[in-house]
């Protein structure tokens, strides 16, 4: 089992990013919300980077 700060990161972590990809989905078209996308993963190791 994880801890449980890891998982509250975990989900805190998640919720973020869903809230960032619905906020993208009202806001851009699906190419331009596909390019943003594709660029998570930078995003998710920055965040857990620092």
């Amino acid at each position: 089992m994880l801890p449980e700060r890891i998982k509250n990161q975990a989900v805190y972590t998640l919720s973020f990013l869903l809230g960032i990809n619905l906020m993208l989905k009202s806001h851009f078209t699906d190419d331009n919300s596909f390019q943003v996308v594709k660029k998570f993963p930078d995003v998710i190791s920055k965040v857990f980077l620092t």
